[in-house]
C-alpha cells in the first residue's frame, strides 16, 4: 500500500479513491508509436529498454509483449508494450523510460556518421580522400538512426570521408591535409 486517501473523519463514497496499491513484481513499458514503424516490427522484433534517472546500463535483446491492433486517430500512433524484467533496482511506476525497437535491419548497408554529411548544397554529399584531396561526391542517402545515415548510391565501402574540418571546405576539389 502506496497511499490513504481519505484523512480520518472524511466520507468515502463509491467513486473516490480509498488507497493507491502498488505492486512491483510484473511490470511493463507502454509507449505510443508512429504507425509508419509497423511494417518493420513484429513480436520477434530486439527492443531495448533503459531508465534514464536510474542511471543503468540499457537492458537489450528484450522482445515485444503486445503490438497493439488500434491506431489512435488524433495523432496517427499505436500502443506497444514490453515487459520490465524483474531484477531491475529502482524502478517504480511511471518512471521515465526510452524504448528501442529495431524496425529495420540491412547488413550490406553502408553508414556514415550523419555529420560528415553536407546538406548545405542542393544534392547532398560528402568529400572523399583521395591523393591528399578531399573530393566532393554527390550521395543518395537512405535511411538515418540515431547519428548514422545510410547511403544508397555515390560511394563505396572503404572510401576515406573528410570528418574534420568538413564546414570550411568550398571547392568541389581542395587540397587537404589528412591526421
Amino acid at each position: 500500500m502506496e497511499q490513504v486517501f481519505p484523512v480520518q473523519g472524511e466520507m468515502a463514497g463509491p467513486a473516490s479513491p480509498i488507497i493507491r496499491l502498488i505492486a512491483l513484481d510484473k511490470m511493463s513499458v507502454k509507449a505510443d508509436i508512429s504507425e509508419s514503424y509497423l511494417r518493420g516490427i513484429n513480436m520477434n522484433s530486439a527492443a531495448q529498454l533503459r531508465f534514464p534517472s536510474l542511471g543503468l546500463e540499457p537492458m537489450i535483446g528484450l522482445k515485444l509483449k503486445r503490438i497493439g491492433k488500434f491506431v489512435n486517430p488524433v495523432n496517427r500512433t499505436i500502443t506497444v508494450e514490453i515487459d520490465v524484467p524483474e531484477k531491475v533496482e529502482g524502478v517504480v511506476p511511471n518512471l521515465m523510460s526510452v524504448l528501442r525497437i529495431r524496425d529495420y535491419v540491412d547488413s550490406s548497408a553502408l553508414a556514415v556518421p550523419t555529420s560528415v554529411i553536407r546538406k548545405d548544397v542542393e544534392v547532398p554529399s560528402v568529400y572523399i580522400i583521395k591523393n591528399g584531396k578531399a573530393i566532393r561526391t554527390e550521395v543518395v542517402l537512405g535511411r538515418s538512426s540515431g547519428d548514422y545515415t545510410i547511403i544508397e548510391a555515390g560511394i563505396s565501402n572503404g572510401d576515406q570521408l573528410v570528418d574534420k574540418g568538413l564546414r570550411g571546405l568550398k571547392k568541389d576539389i581542395e587540397e587537404i591535409k589528412v591526421d
